[in-house]
């Protein structure tokens, strides 16, 4: 059995990247760093050309390589499924594998071994919980180097500056404040503007109402889709035969259809506004609340 001559592990001090699902956050992320010297301080070089490969991937905590982009994936598979790019010196990138690369790269006599990884992953992801890591084993015959790559993850919240209630029922974008107060058996209109919103990220989309009896029977709720410009572009309409604490925005029906409102899971953060006009004219009972 040969031994290297040069054997370094530096997973005790791991190499930590941060994905984030904000908009406009890098994906793929990077992570350059150079091989250190044995012992001291420095980089390792070398008095005669190398050729360097990829020797062992380990990847931990149910975290898996892919050789396809993840970007469009959702679900389970957003949280644990990225590729991973390698590459050392100025050689051409290679997609890791946990299985045997063939891959090699040359590192000429007395140049500084410089690694890179990029990792790219979905938007979509929610899990920030599970530790992943993967250790990397590179070298040849003589060199044996491992490191880890640490993979944290951040989600970016939804922003809903914009939002806000108005008196009244209003169906055109309504001037709005953090709160109002309305009449016996009146109405209001509730504008949420969502920024950097994922739908993928969330497996259900509803309405909810705080009050003791949520939304009291015989309430009608008007629901308007935005533009960016604040143009109603489509209603949809909802009326409780119950108290009801929270309506899913799949039970509106399109106003002078029967369609059913849907929406797709989308994987990059975008801006998304609703407006809901919600009147108790008709709700059993009388009804007279500071929002």
């Amino acid at each position: 059995m040969v031994t290297a001559v040069y054997q370094k592990d530096t997973t005790n001090a791991p190499i930590t990247v941060e994905l984030n699902t904000a908009a406009g956050a890098e994906n793929p992320v990077t992570a350059d760093f150079n091989i250190p010297r044995y012992a001291g301080n420095g980089n390792l070089t070398f008095k005669n050309e190398q050729k360097i490969k990829v020797k062992k991937v380990v990847a931990y905590n149910g975290t898996q390589l892919i050789s396809t982009d993840p970007i469009n994936l959702t679900g389970a598979a957003a949280n644990n499924q990225f590729q991973i790019t390698h590459k050392i010196g100025t050689g051409a990138e290679a997609i890791l594998t946990t299985s045997e690369m063939e891959n090699s790269w040359s590192i000429a006599a007395g140049a500084v071994v410089e690694v890179q990884n990029n990792i790219y992953f979905s938007k979509v992801l929610t899990d920030v919980t599970t530790t992943r890591y993967i250790d990397i084993t590179i070298g040849n015959d003589n060199i044996d180097f491992t490191y880890r790559l640490q993979i944290d993850r951040k989600v970016a919240p939804v922003a809903v500056t914009g939002s806000g209630v108005a008196v009244g029922a209003i169906y055109t974008a309504p001037s709005v404040t953090g709160e109002c107060e309305i009449d016996e058996n009146s109405a209001f209109t509730a504008l949420y503007v969502l920024n950097n919103f994922i739908s993928g990220n969330y497996k259900e989309q509803y309405l909810s109402w705080s009050a003791q009896t949520g939304f009291p029977k015989g309430t009608t709720v008007t629901m308007m889709e935005l533009s960016s410009k604040n143009v109603v572009s489509s209603y949809w309409y909802y009326k409780a035969d119950a108290n009801i604490s929270k309506i899913p925005l799949v039970d509106f029906k399109r106003m002078g259809g029967t369609k059913n409102f849907e929406y797709t899971a989308e994987t990059e953060g975008i801006i998304k506004k609703y407006m809901f006009v919600v009147d108790f004219a008709n709700a059993v009972g009388k009804y007279c609340w500071k929002l």
